[in-house]
């Protein structure tokens, strides 16, 4: 664009816009490769959750969202594998991501569900506990408090918990309590059988 006084500046505007475009492009790629990476891990596919995680990695090494991620990835691969690598490793990405975002309540969550595989259940129960600080309707915080007190064996304080998950989550969670191996121990516990049914 020519004009008298700001040819340099508009040729600067330009760049600029051009620059904003490709960066928003670089922008949408990582977050596609991160929500690909996400049904993926859901789906229980962490092979392929962790090829998509690393590729959004690949073009932005910061991103925490995909730090954060492919941490849990690893530390749920690590839980099937049994390989404490893989749980140590999820963990440090996690703590990665919390050092760039430190409020993310995503990442609370993943680290929350690491530390629980690794077995550090008081670091696990402080942000499973964070979590509900920021979002008090999050279902599966609950549970995974329930869960770790369950599977101490401790009925008087996973109860209450899982209660609170159950009434948030209905169907869902009652029939997980009533399946995964967390309530084992507690299974025989009258007030246990009232709540899940």
């Amino acid at each position: 664009v020519k004009n008298q006084k700001g040819r340099v500046q508009d040729c600067a505007v330009v760049l600029l816009g051009a620059f904003c475009i490709v960066g928003g492009g670089i922008a949408l790629i990582q977050r596609r490769r991160s929500d690909e990476g996400l049904k993926k891990y859901q789906a229980g596919d962490y092979a392929g959750a962790l090829n998509d995680f690393d590729k959004a990695l690949s073009l932005d090494a910061n991103n925490y969202q995909a730090l954060s991620n492919k941490g849990v990835t690893l530390a749920m691969r690590g839980n099937s594998t049994g390989s404490k690598n893989d749980v140590s490793q999820g963990i440090e990405l996690i703590e990665k991501a919390l050092k760039i975002a430190p409020k993310d309540v995503a990442s609370f969550y993943n680290l929350a569900l690491a530390y629980k595989i690794d077995g550090q259940y008081d670091k696990a129960l402080t942000y499973f506990k964070n979590v509900i600080a920021a979002d008090p309707g999050n279902t599966w915080s609950y549970y995974g408090i329930a869960t770790i007190y369950g599977d101490l064996g401790k009925a008087d304080q996973a109860l209450p918990y899982l209660k609170q998950a159950i009434d948030l989550g209905g169907e869902d969670v009652r029939q997980a309590a009533r399946t995964q191996s967390h309530f084992d121990k507690i299974r025989n516990n009258k007030q246990f059988q009232q709540i899940v049914g």
